[in-house]
């Protein structure tokens, strides 16, 4: 039976949702909103408990944003609270009726922030059409480079300046790289650290063989082989003497500071 027969029935709905959370491509977790872990498609979706918001449709894609609301009990949504995460965590809400295997994508987002209340965590997450919005002129007239660092705009590429080497030596969020110091210190300031399918970090300083992180990876140890990526001071002479990349550079250092039409010149 179709979705829409059982949908539509006044006596054989038996409606069920479940819920795919996906986070860069390879991390998965799946749940569902029944009191029995559900097997579709060869991939289990565990129970949990969850209040949903009313999911609307309206043709604003800023209004048709969802809360989700787990106990503390939940570890993913714990997980969630800790540490947000820097790659796009993805939502997607299958609807369907227990015993009828058609299923329809009811809704699809991403998390935008996680907050705790008691023993409550509040999960909000905007609907996908808002990544459709389009907007002007965004180019600021500014001394510093305009440009994200590696992105298509700047043209450096990240192959180029990654490094690859060991954890050693890790204490809370500082630790060390070896070979790190066969560039200048501050040379990794600003730039990322990623540990392939576990997260990425920024590096806040570096000194030696020696980087400190932003804020905390979780599960982190020594030994394990991470990339490192320098930063970007969005300086001219960075620009010039780092990358080798005046040529995309898009700041406006020679900006007057003065303002013509306040004062006198003379």
């Amino acid at each position: 039976m179709s979705y829409i027969d059982v949908e539509t029935s006044t006596a054989s709905g038996l409606p069920i949702e479940l819920y795919e959370f996906a986070r860069g491509g390879v991390q998965y977790w799946r749940f569902n909103n029944t009191d029995k872990d559900v097997v579709r498609s060869g991939l289990t979706y565990k129970t949990m408990q969850v209040e949903r918001g009313k999911v609307q449709q309206t043709s604003d894609p800023d209004k048709n944003d969802l809360t989700l609301t787990f106990p503390r009990s939940l570890q993913f949504a714990v997980s969630m609270l800790r540490h947000s995460p820097e790659e796009v965590t993805t939502l997607t809400i299958y609807r369907g009726h227990i015993g009828d295997d058609d299923f329809i994508t009811y809704w699809k987002g991403r998390i935008l922030a996680v907050s705790a209340d008691g023993n409550a965590i509040t999960m909000s997450l905007e609907s996908i059409f808002t990544s459709m919005q389009r907007y002007g002129l965004r180019a600021r007239f500014e001394y510093g480079c305009r440009h994200s660092l590696y992105a298509a705009a700047c043209g450096v590429s990240e192959a180029d300046y990654k490094f690859i080497g060991q954890v050693a030596n890790l204490s809370g969020l500082t630790m060390d790289i070896y070979g790190a110091n066969a560039q200048p210190n501050g040379w990794y300031t600003g730039g990322v650290l990623h540990w392939g399918g576990h997260g990425t970090r920024m590096i806040a300083s570096h000194v030696g063989n020696q980087l400190v992180l932003n804020r905390p990876l979780p599960g982190l140890r020594n030994g394990v082989t991470v990339n490192i990526y320098p930063g970007c001071d969005r300086r001219l002479e960075t620009c010039i003497n780092k990358f080798n990349n005046v040529a995309n550079f898009g700041g406006f250092p020679w900006i007057p500071s003065r303002n013509p039409f306040e004062g006198s010149f003379i």
